[in-house]
C-alpha cells in the first residue's frame, strides 16, 4: 500500500511538473518573442538614425537626381550599414551597397513604399538567401527619390541572442536554416529538415534531448519567408524528474523503514495490553479474583481493560456473596441441629430446677419451729439453684436466636418508606443510652425501597445497639440516608466507639465469632444475611479508638412498583 501511494505521488508529481514546465515554456516563449521585437525595432531605429540625413544631403539630392552614382558610393563608404541603397523617382536604383550590387535594378516595392507615405516604411526581404532587415524613407526634395538602409537579419539577431544558452533558435531565409546561437549550432543539419515543418508548439528530438519546438514570424503581417524557429529543452524538466525520482526513492526506503518501526513499536504497544489481558484472564482463571489490570489509556483497550476490571469485581462480589450463603447455609444446618440437640433437655432441667426450690421451700416451713434461720448450706444451695436457673434462661435465648438465625424466612419486600423505619428503630434504642447523643440526618422523603420492614428494623436495630455499646462512656451516634445516583438508597451509621481491630473487621460477619461476654455471635451474621437477601452491599471503615462507620446500600423502588403496577 505504501508503494502504491509513493508510486500515485510520482505519477501525480509527474504530470504536475509536465503541465508546470509546458506553462514556463509558453511563458518563455512570449518572452523571447518580445525580446526579439524589441531588438528589431532597436534595429529598425537604428537604421533610420543612419539614413535619414540622407534625405535631405544636397549631395545625394544632385547625385540622384543626375544618375552619377560616384559621389553615393563615397558615401557608402563611411556608412556602417550592410544595405544602403538610393533609387530614383522611377524606382530604378542609382547606388547600391551589398551582395549584390543592384545598380540599375527596379525596386518598384521600395519607390511604392515611398510614395504612399513620408513616414518610414520597413520590410524584411531576402536577397541571395539572406535575410535582411530594411528601412527605406522617401526624399524630402524633388525628383522624389528613396534611401534604403538595413543589416543581414540573421547576424544581427545572432549577436542578441547569444547568451541564450539552452534554447536553440535558427532563422528562417527562404528554404534553409540559419543557427543564431550555440546550442542551435550543436543541432545536426539532418534534424533541421523536421522543423520546417512545425505548426503551432510541437515536441521534437534535437541532439538527443526533447524540445518543444515553435515557429513563427519576426514581425507580423510580413508575408516574406523569413520565420524564426526555437526550441525550448526539456532538459531542467528531465533532472527535475530524475531528482524528483531519486528523492521518491530514497523516501520510499526510508518511509519502508519508518513504516516497518513504527508498525513493529505500534504491534508492541497493541499487543502489551492484550498480552496483559491474558494473563489477567489467566489469572482470574486460577481463582486469583483481586487481580486487576492497571487502565493506562482511554481508548478501546483501555475500555475493555476497564470492563475486564470491572468483570473480575462483579465476579469476586459474587463468588463472596456464594461463599457467604454457603457459609450461611452450613451454620444454618448446624444451628438446627445444636438447637434440636439443646432444646430437648433445657425444659426438664428448668422444671426439675423449679420443682427443688418449691419441695425445698416447703420443708423449711415445716422446720421453721425447730431452727432459728437458715443454715449456710441453705444459703449456697439458693445461690446455686438462682444461678442454674439463670444459666438455663442464657441458654434457652441462645437456643431462640440459633433458631431464628436457622429459620430466618425469605424476605417479603414489599414498597417502604425507608426513612420512617429508622425513625422507628432509634426510637427504641434512643431512650435506653441517655449518655449516647443521637443525631439524624435523613434524605429526601421520596426515599422508597423495596425491602421487608420488619427485617430491615431488626438489622437496623442489632446496628445501632452494637453501635451505643462501643460508647460505654457516651458519645455520637449519626444515622443518615440518602440516595446515590438515583438507582441507590445508602443507609450510614457512624460512632465515635472503641472500633475495631483488623481481626474483628475481618470475622465480623462469620457466625458465633464474638468478642462480648454474652454475646452469640450470630447479630452480625443476621445482618450480613438480611442485607444480601434483599440485593445490598455492605461495607464496614472502623479505627480503633476513633469510632465505626457501617454504610449499606439498598436498591431503590421502581416507579412502576411504587404504584403498584
Amino acid at each position: 500500500m505504501f508503494l502504491i501511494t509513493i508510486g500515485g505521488i510520482f505519477v501525480a508529481a509527474s504530470v504536475f511538473i509536465g503541465r508546470a514546465f509546458d506553462r514556463q515554456i509558453r511563458g518563455e516563449a512570449e518572452a523571447l518573442k518580445a525580446r526579439i521585437s524589441n531588438t528589431l525595432n532597436l534595429l529598425v531605429k537604428d537604421v533610420r538614425e543612419k539614413i535619414e540625413p540622407e534625405t535631405t544631403d544636397p549631395v545625394v539630392v544632385r547625385a540622384i537626381r543626375d544618375n552619377e552614382p560616384t559621389p553615393l558610393y563615397t558615401k557608402m563608404e563611411d556608412n556602417i550599414l550592410e544595405i544602403l541603397e538610393y533609387g530614383d523617382e522611377n524606382g530604378s536604383i542609382v547606388a547600391s551597397k551589398g551582395e549584390p550590387i543592384r545598380r540599375g535594378e527596379e525596386d518598384s516595392e521600395a519607390l511604392e513604399r515611398a510614395q504612399s507615405s513620408t513616414q518610414a516604411t520597413i520590410r524584411l526581404r531576402t536577397s541571395q538567401k539572406r535575410a535582411t532587415i530594411e528601412v527605406t524613407l522617401p526624399m524630402k526634395s524633388k525628383p522624389l527619390g528613396f534611401v534604403t538602409g538595413g543589416y543581414f537579419l540573421g547576424d544581427r539577431l545572432g549577436l542578441a541572442l547569444k547568451d541564450q544558452i539552452l534554447h536553440p533558435i535558427f532563422l528562417r531565409e527562404g528554404d534553409r536554416l540559419v543557427p543564431l546561437n550555440p546550442p542551435a549550432d550543436g543541432i545536426s543539419k539532418v534534424e533541421w529538415d523536421s522543423l520546417l515543418t512545425v505548426e503551432g508548439f510541437q515536441k521534437r528530438d534535437l541532439g538527443g534531448n526533447i524540445h518543444t519546438v515553435n515557429r513563427f514570424p519576426p514581425l507580423e503581417n510580413m508575408s516574406v519567408p523569413v520565420e524564426l524557429i526555437i526550441g525550448y529543452s526539456h532538459q531542467n524538466e528531465f533532472a527535475f524528474r530524475r531528482e524528483l525520482m531519486l528523492i521518491l526513492m530514497i523516501s520510499g526506503g526510508v518511509g519502508l523503514v519508518v513504516v516497518y518501526v513504527v508498525s513493529y513499536v505500534i504491534g508492541i504497544q497493541m499487543t502489551k495490553p492484550i498480552n496483559r489481558l491474558a494473563a489477567g484472564a489467566a489469572e482470574i482463571a486460577s481463582g486469583n479474583l483481586d487481580h486487576r489490570i492497571t487502565v493506562q489509556t482511554q481508548d478501546e483497550i483501555g475500555q475493555l481493560t476497564q470492563q475486564f476490571n470491572q468483570m473480575a469485581m462483579e465476579l469476586q462480589v459474587s463468588q463472596e456473596k456464594r461463599l457467604a450463603a454457603e457459609r450461611v447455609a452450613a451454620w444454618r444446618d448446624v444451628a438446627r441441629g445444636i438447637a434440636h440437640e439443646i432444646k430437648n433437655p433445657l425444659f426438664p432441667i428448668q422444671l426439675s430446677v423449679q420443682n427443688l426450690q418449691k419441695a425445698y421451700s416447703k420443708s423449711r416451713f415445716v422446720d421453721a419451729s425447730a431452727q432459728a434461720g437458715p443454715t449456710i448450706f441453705d444459703e449456697i444451695f439458693d445461690e446455686c439453684t438462682e444461678t442454674v436457673i439463670e444459666e438455663v434462661t442464657r441458654l434457652q435465648r441462645m437456643v431462640d436466636e440459633f433458631h431464628q438465625f436457622a429459620r430466618m424466612p425469605a424476605p417479603e419486600k414489599k414498597p417502604s418508606d425507608l426513612n420512617q423505619i429508622v425513625r422507628q428503630t432509634i426510637n427504641l434504642y434512643a431512650e435506653s443510652a441517655p449518655q449516647v447523643t443521637v443525631e439524624t440526618a435523613l434524605g429526601s422523603s421520596q426515599c422508597n425501597v423495596s425491602v421487608d420492614p420488619e427485617q430491615i428494623s431488626q438489622m437496623l436495630g442489632n446496628l445501632i445497639k452494637n453501635a451505643i455499646e462501643a460508647m460505654p462512656d457516651g458519645g455520637a451516634l449519626r444515622v443518615s440516608t440518602k440516595l446515590e445516583a438515583g438507582r441507590k438508597v445508602q443507609i450510614e451509621i457512624q460512632d465515635t466507639g472503641i472500633g475495631m481491630s483488623s481481626e474483628m473487621r475481618e470475622n465480623l460477619f462469620t457466625p458465633y465469632y464474638t468478642t462480648k461476654v454474652a454475646g452469640t455471635g450470630l447479630g452480625m451474621a443476621i445482618v450480613q444475611r438480611i442485607v444480601t437477601d434483599h440485593d445490598g452491599e455492605i461495607s464496614i471503615d472502623s479505627t480503633q479508638g476513633v469510632g465505626t462507620r457501617i454504610r449499606i446500600e439498598l436498591p431503590i423502588v421502581k416507579r412502576e412498583d411504587a404504584d403498584g403496577t
